[in-house]
This record gives structure tokens, C-alpha cells and sequence, in this order.
């Protein structure tokens, strides 16, 4: 009798839950259950191979007992096409030793983690984040206001944060390390930061040196 190798990866299509993260009525989503052993052996590279625009992923992780960081890196350069394509990839229900690894290697800081699993319905208020518009020029002068703001939001459960800078004329580098420490902060938090910049403008420019992943709206 034929059975599952403990590295392999199983693929299926979702219809998700009304209110969960990754819900958008029009994509569809590529539910992928990783195996006990998450390593070297099991890469999720072919999933992009038929991806659109149409399309996101979930990462079911609640069965990980082992994770490499060859095996976190496929799953951060997933994401990364993921976006580009106009989706999102979210790790969903991380068991403890999975969330444990992305704490201690900093992939967590990289991925978008969810709690819940995926057959699970989000507590009320947990879906809807924090937003924060700012506009004019982010210089020295309003970097302690900005991170006093940002901190009280990061004071909530698995925070949620939306930042709006596409009315920003010009972005501090300083303001931007703020940035970079919130969007850690809330990463370990089980939550997330998503920074809405214009395209081509100068906070674009200036959070893409730190390593932020930004939205592109005009």
C-alpha cells in the first residue's frame, strides 16, 4: 500500500470563510498543507508555476513539527511573487514549533501570519485593522508623534495595521526604521503592518531600501 511521503506538500482549492483575511471575493485560493518535515526536500516553487492574478495562497502549518530555513526562504520568495501578482500568501494555524522557528530565524517578520486555521471563523473585530493616513513631509520633527501613534495601535491583540503614505511628500530614512520596527513588533504579535505608498513617490523609494513590502495604489 502506497503511502504519503512525510515532505509532501498537499494542494487543494478553498472557498473561504466570509471576513477571514484572505477572503476577496474575486480570487480564488490555493489552500497548501504543509507536511510534518518542512525542509529542503519539500518546495512549494511549483505552486507559482500556474499562478495569475486570480489567485492566493493559504499556508496550512498546524502539522509542522521541523522546519528548515531552505524551506522558510521558498515560502518568503512565494510570497514575494504572490504580491507582485496581486494576491497575498498568509500562514495560516503555524503549529508551535513552526511558530517558534519564525520567531527565532526572523522569517516571521517576512510572512503574514494567521492564528486561525483555516476552517476556523475569525472572533469579531480581529479582521478589521488600524488605519493611519498620513500626508506632507515625514521628516525628524514628527518621527516621536508618528511612533507614539504606532506603538498604542501595536498595543492591541494580533494587531492589524494599514498605513496610508500616498499622500506623503517626502519620507525620512529615520521614520522609515520606525516603520521597519513596527512591522516586526507586529509580525510577533501574530499581526501585521500593510503601508500603502504611490507608485514612483519618494516613500515608495525610501521603503523599498528598508526592506518593506509595500501596496501600489494610485
Amino acid at each position: 500500500m502506497e503511502t504519503t511521503r512525510p515532505n509532501t506538500l498537499d494542494i487543494r482549492t478553498l472557498t473561504p470563510i466570509p471576513g477571514q483575511r484572505w477572503q476577496d471575493p474575486a480570487r480564488s485560493v490555493r489552500v497548501v498543507s504543509l507536511p510534518e518535515r518542512f525542509d529542503s526536500f519539500a518546495s512549494v516553487d511549483f505552486l507559482l508555476d500556474s499562478l495569475d492574478e486570480e489567485t492566493s495562497i493559504v499556508v496550512d502549518g498546524r502539522a509542522v513539527r521541523f522546519a528548515d530555513r531552505h524551506a522558510l526562504q521558498s515560502l518568503v520568495d512565494a510570497r514575494l511573487v504572490v504580491l507582485d501578482a496581486g494576491g497575498d500568501m498568509v500562514v495560516a494555524a503555524p503549529s508551535n514549533e513552526l511558530r517558534a522557528t519564525l520567531e527565532l530565524t526572523g522569517f516571521g517578520s517576512l510572512l503574514s501570519v494567521q492564528p486561525e486555521s483555516i476552517d476556523e471563523k475569525p472572533r469579531a473585530g480581529e479582521c478589521t485593522p488600524k488605519q493611519l493616513k498620513l500626508n506632507g513631509d515625514l521628516g525628524p520633527d514628527r518621527l516621536d508623534a508618528i511612533r507614539a501613534t504606532l506603538i498604542e495601535m501595536l498595543s492591541h491583540d494580533r494587531p492589524q495595521i494599514e498605513l496610508n503614505l500616498v499622500d506623503v511628500g517626502s519620507l525620512h530614512l529615520g521614520v522609515a526604521n520606525v516603520l521597519v520596527a513596527v512591522r516586526d513588533q507586529a509580525a510577533a504579535r501574530l499581526g501585521g503592518l500593510d503601508v500603502i505608498v504611490a507608485p514612483n513617490s519618494e516613500a515608495d523609494r525610501v521603503l523599498s531600501m528598508v526592506g518593506i513590502v509595500r501596496t501600489i495604489r494610485p
